[in-house]
């Protein structure tokens, strides 16, 4: 029967599938975007959102962890598996509105972003701040002038000997490790030489590799 020839009740029928056909197509879209995504848009996002809500010139180095990237990614791969999720629900089964319930599990990505950008350290004139993942917004602080101990730690890597990391270690035996990379460079001489003056131990494991 010619489309022009149908009942208005069956015209409408396929307008709505239709739009049904074309709104799962985007849905999937969207979720294979977020997956592929999640993979290297929270470097980028967790940067942007960080440095704008918490890097001041008074810091002179800032850094988010692998943990951070890692909460965010999981986030938006959250976001994705339930838009997934959606649209294999109503491609097999015809449950009506309930099936757009699925979307009431989006917000619970939200902790996983909202922990992400609260995870991060930094080091400025006071000592070292540190906001764990498990900690939403407690940051501990490790004063330079309570420090006792800091120890270069050196690991072979394809036959050369690198520095890694170095570990800042308090008084009261609180530890802090910083990972070594080119960014810690321009400062580094200067602040052993403060940690220095402040009489503070400096150690390394070289000896034992």
């Amino acid at each position: 029967m010619p489309a022009a020839n149908q009942p208005k009740g069956d015209r409408n029928m396929l307008n709505f599938s239709g739009i049904e056909r074309k709104s799962s197509q985007y849905i999937l879209a969207i979720s294979i975007m977020l997956f592929i995504g999640s993979l290297f848009m929270p470097f980028i996002l967790v940067y942007l959102i960080q440095e704008s809500l918490y890097n001041t010139k008074e810091i002179m180095y800032f850094k988010a962890p692998p943990s951070s990237y890692v909460t965010f990614g999981v986030g938006m791969m959250w976001i994705a598996l339930v838009l997934l999720v959606l649209v294999i629900t109503k491609k097999k089964y015809e449950i009506g509105k309930l099936k757009w319930l699925s979307l009431l599990f989006i917000p619970l990505s939200i902790p996983f972003f909202m922990f992400s950008i609260e995870n991060y350290y930094y080091l400025d004139k006071e000592g070292i701040h540190s906001n764990e993942l498990k900690s939403y917004k407690t940051i501990e602080t490790f004063r330079w002038d309570e420090m006792k101990e800091v120890k270069e730690i050196y690991a072979k890597e394809k036959g050369d000997t690198k520095t890694k990391a170095y570990q800042f270690i308090t008084k009261d035996n609180r530890v802090f490790e910083l990972p070594h990379n080119k960014n810690v460079l321009p400062f580094r001489a200067g602040l052993m030489d403060m940690l220095r003056a402040n009489q503070v131990t400096i150690t390394d494991n070289y000896d034992e590799l």
